[in-house]
């Protein structure tokens, strides 16, 4: 009897208020200290989900949004890099990176080139032209306009103790200074020697050693619908010959940076098209996004086109 007494104090002891209130608090803390515990992984009961399910919500959850507007902006700055964000075929960005890299090493042996043949039509120019040739020949030239030549559209910055004066003063500055006057060798005056006959005096070679044989000739040349006759020197046309090719491969080399700059524009597009035809297949994917591309108008150039704009909204 006494035995019966203790087992019901017992069972009435555990099931009391205060027991049932601190077993229920240990289940419930318990099943948040362990990930496989009582809570986390009952999606059966609470979300009537089969395992299948919930393994397809998980792996969703686990793979990093993709966004359209990232890869343009990569293949911006690194062209083929678009490419690879989306996971495109490699040989898509092996041509972006090609073209890149190409036309890099393209621009950079044209300018150097071009550099190299300025340097030396430059100093070709300081070996055959002068400023005391050009005002004794050009009297011989044209005897009967000679100050017109000093003075034409185009002219040559002197300088006489440390003050400056145009060409259209030599006449009367060689009668003060004579062959101590300066003459400045910007870049306009490596064009005019080159380009415009009132400046064809002062190659050293118009006339023969002797001062009298003329060693200058006129030439005719084609100008759109008209035809207009310079003047040549055998040493001007070699200036001539080296200038064109000097700024021919400067031509060249803006060349390579107009496609350097295509090759990113358009290594953007096509991992913007590339990333929305992977959006429509994968509708999960998505982001709503709005592009737009256009031509920009320039009065001023001769096909109207300035250059082009992208803009990309999201």
């Amino acid at each position: 009897m006494l035995h019966t007494e203790k087992r019901t104090d017992f069972i009435s002891l555990c099931y009391s208020d205060f027991n049932v209130k601190k077993i229920i608090s240990i289940i419930f803390i318990s099943s948040f200290m362990h990930a496989n515990g009582l809570y986390f992984n009952k999606y059966d009961y609470f979300f009537n989900l089969d395992s299948v399910e919930v393994e397809k919500q998980q792996s969703v959850m686990a793979e990093p949004a993709r966004y359209p507007a990232r890869p343009m902006l990569y293949s911006l700055v690194l062209p083929g890099a678009g490419q690879i964000y989306n996971e495109s075929p490699w040989w898509k960005s092996a041509l972006f990176a090609g073209v890149e890299i190409t036309g890099i090493a393209l621009w950079w042996n044209w300018k150097s080139q071009a550099e190299d043949i300025q340097k030396e039509y430059e100093a070709y120019a300081r070996s055959h032209w002068s400023l005391s040739d050009w005002y004794t020949n050009t009297q011989l030239i044209f005897p009967d306009s000679y100050t017109t030549m000093f003075s034409g559209t185009h002219k040559i910055i002197l300088k006489a103790e440390d003050t400056y004066y145009t060409s259209a003063y030599l006449d009367s500055l060689w009668g003060i200074y004579g062959s101590n006057l300066e003459y400045i060798q910007d870049r306009d005056f490596y064009e005019n020697i080159g380009k415009y006959d009132q400046f064809v005096g002062g190659w050293d070679d118009c006339y023969a050693e002797d001062g009298n044989t003329q060693q200058w000739w006129e030439e005719e040349k084609s100008v759109g619908d008209s035809t207009e006759t310079i003047k040549l020197t055998p040493n001007k046309n070699h200036y001539r010959d080296l200038r064109f090719d000097s700024n021919t491969l400067k031509d060249y080399s803006k060349y390579a940076i107009s496609a350097i700059m295509f090759n990113h524009v358009i290594s953007g597009l096509e991992a913007v098209w590339s990333s929305s035809q992977k959006s429509r297949r994968d509708p999960q994917d998505s982001e709503q996004y709005e592009s737009d591309v256009g031509l920009l108008y320039n009065r001023q150039s001769a096909t109207g086109i300035g250059g082009i704009y992208i803009s990309l909204k999201w």
